[in-house]
């Protein structure tokens, strides 16, 4: 299936479906579906199979081609990249501060491929602390204060989180859909998912 035809299966979907589908809202796909007649049923079911086929085929096709650790790394500027072949975060922070707009935007991508690797290769993630999530977590605060700011880019790192045992997606639409409550927020999660959400929380308070 190429992006033309995907295009077209997205359109034959049912627009209540297809906007449960594009806001991530499962309880809403649920209900949508379950209102249709058993046929129309059917037919969705094995359209969702023909979308879920081509997300599969297309992340095989990104892994195949992704690029390594070493390579991300020495696309990055000299000072970025010492910084962050010496894991100093502080100086990370400083010198991605001084970029310009249109160039924080394309080294912010790849730090965040960066830390993606990086927990890749630190057995499934759980070796990372809450210094390594400092620029995910805070471009998601920015997401939750302006909601015009893109959060597809954000959805998709917290799928590959969650590949890695992380449980970050759920909570993270709770906030960004308003909820503040801690423990709500909190319900169900390990002690290191409760470390991220926590630190988002204390920064929209401030």
């Amino acid at each position: 299936m190429d992006t033309t035809e995907l295009r077209g299966l997205l359109a034959s979907l049912p627009p209540a479906v297809l906007q449960a589908l594009e806001s991530g809202d499962s309880v809403a796909f649920e209900a949508a579906f379950a209102a249709m007649p058993v046929a129309q049923q059917t037919l969705v079911s094995q359209q969702l199979e023909q979308f879920q086929q081509f997300q599969i085929e297309q992340a095989l096709d990104t892994y195949a081609e992704a690029p390594t650790l070493e390579q991300l790394i020495d696309q990055l500027p000299l000072d970025l990249r010492e910084a962050v072949l010496n894991n100093d975060q502080a100086q990370i922070q400083a010198l991605y501060d001084r970029l310009e707009r249109h160039e924080q935007d394309q080294i912010g991508e790849l730090l965040l491929s960066i830390q993606m690797l990086v927990a890749k290769q630190s057995d499934a993630g759980g070796g990372m602390d809450l210094e390594d999530f400092t620029s995910l977590l805070d471009a998601i605060v920015a997401a939750t204060h302006d909601p015009a700011l893109p959060r597809a880019e954000l959805r998709l790192t917290l799928a590959d989180l969650e590949s890695l045992g992380w449980q970050l997606s759920n909570p993270v639409e709770q906030i960004w859909a308003g909820e503040r409550d801690q423990q709500r927020l909190l319900y169900g999660l390990d002690d290191r998912d409760r470390d991220l959400i926590n630190y988002i929380l204390a920064t929209l308070k401030h």
